[in-house]
């Protein structure tokens, strides 16, 4: 953070990536664990990170750094240099890197998609309170109730399916396992990471046929009835996480 007073300034870069959004704890009035990591019961004050999991840390290497200050770029190298106790290649830490950086892309695309469906979940309660009382067209009311349960699933998971809120706690694990010390990724950390991934893939497919399938035929109906539309969103064609 930099001060906007006139005089010298420090910046400190703490040698990692940015932070991965963390899903919150509660939703419709459930206690979830998917961010159990922000409440580490062993922190230690004033060394604990507040934010968890933290984001990767950067390899030993040459960086960068521009600072642009009232139309004046400035520009400086940084070099980080390796910890000379830590055994581990720089080839090591890359792929350290490389596998927490994937995770950190399923975190993102869980958490976009999670809060997606908490605002549709929203508006279909809104509908559906405008229902009552009202002599509602049979295939709109069982329309709701599907899309009710469509979304409940693709959030929270089922037996077969692990739901975008698992799929981001599951993550979030990964990464502060492989976080936790300055190896090479362990091969179990990388195959667990594959599954989430594809599970990822798998809820955010599903989820791209609620939004070009599902809810283009209910708003119709919607219409009909004289309810306003229920929101949607592209979903991207890219399957997050991907291991390369």
């Amino acid at each position: 953070m930099l001060s906007t007073r006139a005089g010298l300034h420090r910046f400190v870069w703490d040698l990692q990536w940015e932070h991965p959004p963390t899903l919150p704890f509660g939703f419709y009035g459930r206690l979830l664990d998917y961010i159990e990591f922000t409440l580490p019961d062993h922190a230690i004050a004033g060394q604990t990170p507040r934010h968890q999991p933290p984001g990767p840390y950067v390899v030993p290497g040459r960086y960068e750094v521009d600072l642009t200050v009232n139309g004046q770029k400035l520009h400086e190298s940084i070099v980080v240099k390796p910890d000379p106790r830590v055994p581990a290649s720089n080839a090591d830490l890359q792929a350290q890197l490389d596998l927490a950086l994937q995770i950190v892309d399923g975190m993102s695309s869980s958490y976009m998609s999670y809060n997606q469906i908490v605002s549709l979940r929203s508006a279909l309660d809104e509908r559906q309170k405008s229902l009552q009382g009202k002599a509602a067209v049979k295939e709109l009311s069982d329309g709701l109730s599907a899309l009710t349960k469509e979304l409940a699933q693709l959030a929270d998971g089922t037996n077969s399916s692990t739901g975008f809120g698992n799929v981001h706690r599951n993550l979030a694990r990964y990464l502060s396992m492989i976080e936790f010390g300055d190896m090479r990724p362990a091969s179990s950390a990388q195959q667990n990471t594959m599954i989430a991934c594809e599970e990822l893939g798998k809820s955010s497919r599903r989820w791209a046929v609620v939004n070009s399938e599902t809810l283009p035929a209910l708003n119709q109906l919607l219409e009909r009835n004289g309810l306003a539309r229920l929101p949607t969103v592209t979903v991207p064609t890219r399957t997050a996480c991907t291991i390369q």
